[in-house]
């Protein structure tokens, strides 16, 4: 028994779909080739399921539709101009919560659905992962300083990045704000995160 699945998409589409697919273990044959109509490329594929076992090609052809679905999602806009994808498909490992902070403080249209570890967002997944790039590089220079808890960093990062300031500025301003404490040679909150995200992300460079 086989099925067949015909798409259309991008270069950078049919190969991301191909190799999600190559991962599930399934026998399939896939075929992909250029197309141009009114002097634009396109890429279609045809995609052949196999198997003996019925319901084990029913959900064959489910797990790969589910495949399509997410990578069309993460390149083509829909209908409010957001793209959609995973937390887990972004490039660099920056945590969710500076993730969603970053976005909000450069006020990017997004939404998080949180049950589905899904970010529907205005930006393309290439733009976002280069700001993340940025702020994995802060973030990871923050871990030759004594910084107590995940939320410190975080906003410190958050305030590096959007401000341009220094670190030791930063934290000396936090101090001296009370916004932090030192406790055991460590800097840790001293104040609500959300006043002291504010406060910090407020004088520019």
């Amino acid at each position: 028994m086989k099925r067949i699945i015909s798409i259309k998409g991008t270069e950078e589409e049919i190969i991301e779909i191909c190799e999600r697919i190559s991962k599930l273990g399934i026998d399939y044959s896939f075929d992909a080739k250029a197309n141009y109509a009114e002097n634009r490329a396109y890429n279609s594929a045809r995609i052949k399921i196999f198997g003996d076992e019925k319901y084990k090609l029913v959900e064959d052809h489910k797990n790969i539709l589910t495949i399509i679905d997410t990578v069309h999602n993460k390149y083509n806009a829909d209908t409010k101009g957001l793209f959609e994808y995973k937390l887990n498909d972004l490039k660099y490992p920056v945590n969710k919560d500076l993730v969603l902070d970053t976005l909000s403080a450069l006020k990017i249209n997004f939404k998080y659905l949180k049950d589905e570890n899904v970010i529907k967002c205005e930006r393309k997944i290439e733009e976002i992962n280069s700001i993340l790039k940025d702020i994995l590089d802060i973030y990871s220079e923050l871990s030759f300083y004594n910084i107590g808890s995940k939320p410190v960093k975080n906003v410190l990062t958050l305030a590096v990045y959007i401000t341009g300031r220094d670190i030791d500025e930063l934290i000396e301003e936090g101090l001296e704000k009370e916004l932090f404490r030192e406790e055991d040679e460590k800097i840790v909150l001293n104040k609500d995160i959300n006043l002291t995200r504010k406060e910090l992300l407020s004088v520019k460079k």
